[in-house]
């Protein structure tokens, strides 16, 4: 047979700041979009999967050919939103074994290159999408684990560069993931995320008020966080503007799900605030109508925590049933 291909090699700083002068500057984000394109895909998830076997297959020859820093990072990008793609389709364990691989070759690179800001932001990236998988399977203390690591290595390049708005999204990201990971494990909350947290989403709001995707974002963080009140004055105005079959609506629907779920247990007298019956209601049909779109990722419905408060519902348990596919 012939012999294995050798292990990619680990970049040193000469190397990646050679390869980050010209093409490589927004290859990170370049790999967000990808995921971001993936969000959208509505319950199109086997041409999903077509189109990123054949994108791996294509970063794996380039970096075959050329093995530099800059393929290398493209090459595990689509590993990455691969691995993503199985998870949803409800192959977990594969999802997570592939994100694994990448995470730790990352790591690798981050730990050659402490000085490079880009490798230690794609650290943190890779490290915060592989918690949310351990998070959605059960691994709560791991994937805390690994929100934290990356809050703090996205603190600290912000601390470089505190106008750059794509490492204040990770750091959003990060925030969120750690408070869930941490309510879910039952540790006792820590107030500073919260408050950093609506900080950021709230300016990020401030700073573009037509911006519906940051206004879900914010509405997300808000009930996640108990503040019912000011949740519910955005969440109205929101279902307005989204049509039902907007993968959009998805936040939208897990924005009612957390209310719910924070209206059950608050002891706070909330005139005209709605009930926690009626958030579910509200929760289950706006679900109803994004499925009705074509919209179909089994992996969140089943497991996604921001679904909680919806989804021991006899309601949502039937739509499971309704729309389980082969």
């Amino acid at each position: 047979p012939p012999p294995p291909p050798p292990p990619p090699p680990v970049f040193h700083a000469e190397d990646v700041n050679r390869d980050l002068d010209s093409s490589l500057v927004g290859s990170e984000m370049c790999i967000r979009d990808r995921i971001g394109s993936l969000a959208n895909v509505q319950g199109d998830l086997p041409r999903a999967l077509t189109a990123m076997e054949q994108a791996l297959a294509t970063r794996e020859k380039i970096f075959s050919d050329v093995r530099n820093f800059e393929n290398l990072l493209e090459l595990l990008g689509a590993q990455l939103v691969l691995a993503k793609v199985r998870f949803q389709q409800g192959e977990t364990d594969v999802g997570i074994e592939m994100l694994t691989v990448a995470a730790d070759e990352i790591r690798k690179q981050a730990a050659a290159n402490q000085s490079s800001d880009r490798t230690q932001q794609a650290k943190a990236m890779f490290d915060a999408e592989l918690a949310t998988m351990l998070l959605y399977t059960g691994q709560t203390e791991r994937a805390g684990e690994l929100f934290q690591g990356s809050v703090d290595t996205l603190r600290a390049l912000l601390d470089q560069d505190p106008d750059n708005s794509y490492l204040q999204d990770e750091l959003e990201e990060a925030l969120y993931g750690r408070i869930v990971a941490g309510r879910k494990s039952g540790a006792a909350d820590d107030d500073s995320l919260a408050e950093q947290l609506l900080a950021l989403r709230r300016q990020a709001v401030k700073l573009d008020s037509t911006n519906i995707g940051d206004q879900l974002r914010l509405l997300v963080a808000l009930a996640r966080c108990g503040q019912i009140a000011e949740a519910n004055e955005l969440i109205a105005p929101l279902r307005e503007a989204i049509d039902e079959s907007d993968p959009l609506n998805y936040d939208l629907t897990c924005g009612y799900a957390m209310l719910a779920a924070a209206r059950e247990v608050s002891k706070e007298e909330l005139d005209g605030i709605p009930s926690a019956e009626s958030y579910r209601e509200s929760g289950i049909q706006s679900l109803q109508g994004l499925l009705a779109g074509g919209f179909y990722r089994p992996t969140d419905l089943k497991l996604d925590p921001d679904l909680d408060g919806i989804r021991n519902t006899e309601a949502f348990q039937q739509i499971l049933k309704d729309n389980e596919k082969p």
